[in-house]
């Protein structure tokens, strides 16, 4: 997954999802990624 920094955020293409502009956020210092295509978030946990 190609991820481009765009401040603290990580922005890229959802991976399920085909699209074309990037949807897909993470933000690191908050421990959570978010589908804005959905507006879902979920949080990052190390498993």
């Amino acid at each position: 997954m190609n991820l481009k920094r765009k401040g603290p955020r990580f922005l890229g293409l959802c991976p399920f999802h085909n699209e074309k502009t990037p949807s897909f956020n993470v933000v690191p210092a908050m421990g959570h990624l978010q589908m804005l295509r959905l507006r879902q978030a979920a949080t990052a946990s190390a498993s």
